[in-house]
């Protein structure tokens, strides 16, 4: 390779690395403030309650929490928030694809507070408390006891997301109460793809989230039960943004300003909304 020809490279390669710096400096929350308009990508999967189509609209716990961060924005800081939805396969997807996105996205994906995920990532603070629960189908008894678990879900085939929290839930459970578990683990692209995993079938069990696991039940017919004995609770979920993006300080200021915007009748309103009242009281952020 001749010099003129390495140079040439040379300079195009630095006016790409500028011009993607350039970008990112103009969707930053900063800029977007100077500009008094901007745009957030919001990053999702299909996830009801959270995130779905209905009436041809797409709503959701998530969904609606943002859109009132949009209004706040304009009411607070005068500032016109264009809120581009971005719909991918699964919560593997949306967290995966936070690694390279640019730093005005937002991720939407019950995505649980914990320590590796603040060090990856700018969390929010949360929205909605959670509690894990280990669900089986109707067939398998219900265990109170670490013989009765080991006795019950050995050789069972585990279903779970890949990466998740609820993975790793599986694999304290495996160690608390020694089972012996099928390595054949079913991997799956969201927490309702658990449950409907757990129902169609008396062999497979895993984690889902609390209000997941109430949308079925409440939709559904099947036997499918949860051992509570070995829920996982004090769970919290946040929205993510990538680890250089400054969005994450003003959204929290929408969150915790003041009493907070849990505090508000609008985050009830969601609530109420999209849940029933008892499960309500177990996920709600008190004041």
């Amino acid at each position: 390779m001749n010099m003129n020809l390495r140079t040439n490279l040379l300079i195009v390669l630095l006016f790409i690395i500028a011009q993607f710096n350039l970008n990112a400096q103009n969707n930053s929350w900063e800029a977007v403030k100077e500009a008094k308009s901007g745009t957030l990508e919001v990053r999702y999967f299909e996830n009801p309650p959270f995130s779905y189509m209905k009436d041809g609209k797409l709503s959701g716990i998530e969904i609606d929490i943002l859109n009132y961060f949009a209004k706040w924005l304009k009411e607070n800081k005068g500032v016109d928030l264009t809120l581009k939805f971005s719909e991918h396969e699964g919560f593997s997807k949306v967290y995966e694809s936070l690694e390279s996105a640019p730093v005005n996205s937002v991720a939407a994906g019950t995505i649980t507070i914990n320590e590796e995920r603040k060090r990856a990532l700018n969390l929010s603070a949360p929205y909605l408390r959670n509690v894990s629960v280990l669900i089986s189908h109707g067939s398998i008894p219900t265990a109170r006891s670490a013989k009765e678990f080991n006795q019950y879900f050995s050789g069972y085939y585990p279903t779970t997301i890949k990466g998740s929290i609820h993975e790793s839930h599986l694999k304290a459970f495996w160690k608390k109460y020694e089972i012996d578990y099928n390595p054949e683990i079913q991997y799956v692209g969201s927490p309702i793809a658990v449950v409907k995993k757990v129902a169609e079938s008396g062999r497979f069990y895993g984690y889902t989230d609390l209000i997941t696991f109430w949308r079925y039940i409440k939709e559904n017919d099947q036997y499918v039960k949860m051992h509570k004995q070995a829920n996982v609770a004090d769970e919290f979920f946040a929205f993510a943004f990538p680890k250089k993006s400054d969005w994450s300080y003003v959204f929290n200021e929408f969150m915790e300003s003041g009493f907070g915007f849990t505090a508000t009748k609008d985050y009830h309103k969601i609530l109420e909304k999209h849940l029933n009242y008892e499960v309500i009281e177990y996920v709600e952020i008190k004041f």
